[in-house]
């Protein structure tokens, strides 16, 4: 199956936030979405997109590990777009109140380093140090 961009434009448009609950397992069907909650590779064979953009998304676990055996320290941990998971919409109107948007900047920092939502933004940030 290859990628169509129209599906999640014209999902999206008739349906509004509500359809991104479906949108992968409609787009590439229910064995590539148990793939990528399982293993958070989206690679050619399950996820053929004409931008061939391909990732393995990493848990605050695994990232863990993979730096384990070499001599560093995790100095932060942190995720970002906590927020923008609210959709365009939601951040455009709270950028136009300077008060209210200063609010969740700041609460998006705080927040995204407690461990129940570091693993719940859109990227991990960590700050390492070579020893």
């Amino acid at each position: 199956m290859s990628y169509n961009p129209e599906i999640p434009r014209n999902r999206y448009d008739n349906y509004g936030d509500r359809e991104w609950t479906r949108l992968e397992k409609d787009q590439f069907g229910m064995e590539a979405t148990t793939w990528l909650m399982g293993t958070g590779v989206q690679d050619e064979e399950h996820y053929p997109v004409s931008s061939k953009h391909y990732i393995h998304m990493m848990r605050s676990t695994e990232l863990d590990a993979l730096l384990a055996p070499f001599p560093v320290r995790v100095l932060e941990r942190s995720s970002a777009g906590l927020y923008t998971q609210a959709g365009d919409a939601a951040l455009e109107n709270a950028r136009n109140d300077p008060e209210f948007w200063k609010l969740i900047v700041e609460r998006e920092i705080e927040f995204t380093k407690l461990p129940g939502t570091l693993d719940a933004g859109m990227n991990l940030i960590y700050v390492v140090q070579k020893l």
